[in-house]
């Protein structure tokens, strides 16, 4: 037997034989009817971690901690290639990591693949012997998703795996299924917003300098500095002011055009994680760490009511079309809905599983949409309190959520780097937006079409029966150079 551990046992697709991986760097082969071992191979420098049999049985692949793939000849126990994950690293300029993990066949017997350490996924052409295909697999946090309120643009914000103070901001056209725009590198102190009339970002940089990017004309524009920034920006529904967290307790409210501070809300004792406009511009409310919520008149400056009930603090706040309640979402999992006249909490949603970081409320103000830490949405009716619908495909927290202007479908974006679009009435999910660390970008859709960036095809791999295969394979197939997006019959 093995003189170590054992990490990988398969049969041979005859049943004739196992073949087994150690630590000891050895390979054995063994007849399963009498049990003996009919054979030891041995080449390998490091453990084997992962073998694989051709469909026919005839070859043997093997996947090792020193950085090799190996193809052997079952028959003889000769080893036939060797395929080195050095080389190819050289030839994709690719920070490597040598081990490799686990192997496997193409199903025509042409190609092998292999996954390891580096977080790669590699397609090596047996014949040659070469790296045909290197697949990175980025990681980063898609913290914001959200549609223009023309509905022509979705806009992303995330942060880079390899530096969690840099971000990339992308602009996505829905009508031609592209990203036309997106910014690498970023350093901001918040997420950025759009403006109202979906024709520009507002975006606050390392230096707390609050700037505009017009889509259009596609430059920057220097609008006010804010030291001492925390929390949030929020902008009004006319497009004239902009609200700012300052020292985690204060609201700075700024008067865009003429570029100064008209109004400072003081009254929280806690960090302020969130504040939004009224929908006729006239309020706004603010969440907070005191467990509070504030609602402030904008003409004067003043709170005009303290909402309490919550036990714990506040993540998310959001009006309802007709201004007159606001409905909160909490670390103690409960959503409340008040009235702002009376300041009465006059509905409590419970049965969320994790604290509440985002919400959003449909157009007609009948639906409520929450997500948390525990990857999962929630869709409530706002009449009843009854749970509609709960659906979870994120990975990772969920950070922002919207409604379509249809209020047909809902846009999710989460720390999975994915942003999402989902029918919210059955938990169909439409579309699935990726984005990486190159630039490159994915868009897949239910039904498995895809359309993506010039060079994102590489990113993309197909599962079938557990075993991953390069999108070349199915691009005459699956690939589209538009989708409708928002069409849930989208090709």
């Amino acid at each position: 037997g093995h003189k170590n551990h054992v990490w990988c046992v398969i049969f041979s697709p005859d049943g004739k034989y196992i073949a087994s991986g150690s630590e000891d760097k050895t390979i054995k082969l063994c007849d399963v009817k009498s049990g003996r071992c009919v054979n030891t191979l041995k080449a390998h420098d490091d453990t084997v971690y992962s073998l694989a049999f051709s469909s026919d049985g005839k070859l043997l692949v093997s996947g090792s901690g020193d950085g090799t793939i190996k193809l052997w000849d079952v028959k003889s126990g000769k080893g036939i290639k060797t395929f080195s994950n050095e080389e190819c690293n050289k030839n994709f300029s690719f920070n490597y990591i040598r081990k490799v993990y686990s192997v496997s066949f193409s199903p025509d017997g042409k190609y092998i693949i292999s996954g390891g350490a580096s977080s790669t996924l590699k397609v090596w052409d047996i014949k040659s012997g070469k790296c045909n295909h290197l697949f990175e697999e980025n990681y980063g946090s898609v913290f914001l998703a959200t549609l223009t309120p023309d509905g022509k643009h979705i806009f992303t914000f995330a942060l880079t795996y390899e530096h969690e103070s840099l971000s990339q901001i992308k602009i996505w056209d829905t009508r031609l299924s592209r990203c036309i725009q997106t910014f690498n590198n970023l350093e901001p102190k918040h997420s950025p917003v759009f403006t109202p009339d979906s024709k520009s970002i507002v975006y606050m940089d390392k230096d707390f300098k609050v700037k505009s990017w017009n889509i259009k004309e596609k430059k920057w524009i220097n609008l006010f500095d804010n030291k001492d920034f925390t929390g949030f920006i929020a902008i009004s529904p006319d497009g004239k002011y902009i609200a700012v967290g300052r020292n985690e307790t204060t609201i700075l409210l700024w008067d865009i055009k003429k570029r100064k501070i008209i109004k400072t809300l003081k009254g929280h004792t806690g960090l302020i994680r969130y504040a939004v406009f009224s929908h006729n511009g006239k309020l706004i409310a603010s969440g907070s760490e005191d467990k509070t919520i504030k609602i402030w008149d904008v003409k004067s400056g003043n709170c005009i009511k303290t909402l309490k009930g919550h036990t714990e603090g506040i993540g998310a706040v959001v009006f309802t079309p007709d201004s007159k309640h606001i409905i909160s979402g909490s670390d103690d999992k409960t959503i409340r809905l008040w009235d702002i006249k009376s300041g009465k909490c006059i509905k409590t949603f419970k049965g969320d599983n994790g604290g509440i970081d985002c919400i959003a409320l449909s157009p007609d103000g009948r639906y409520i949409a929450s997500g948390n830490r525990y990857k999962t949405i929630t869709v409530w009716d706002i009449v009843s309190g009854k749970c509609l619908i709960t659906f979870k495909k994120h990975n990772n927290f969920i950070d922002s959520l919207s409604f379509t202007p249809d209020g047909e479908k809902i846009l999710s974006s989460g720390r999975d780097r994915t942003f999402r679009i989902w029918d919210f009435k059955t938990g169909k999910e439409f579309a699935n937006f990726i984005s990486f660390n190159d630039g490159e970008w994915v868009i897949i859709t239910s039904k498995g079409y895809y359309t993506c960036s010039k060079n994102g095809e590489k990113h993309i791999n197909f599962v079938i029966d557990n075993k991953p295969y390069p999108a070349e394979y199915f691009h005459p197939i699956l690939y589209r150079e538009k989708l409708n997006i928002l069409n849930p019959d989208c090709e």
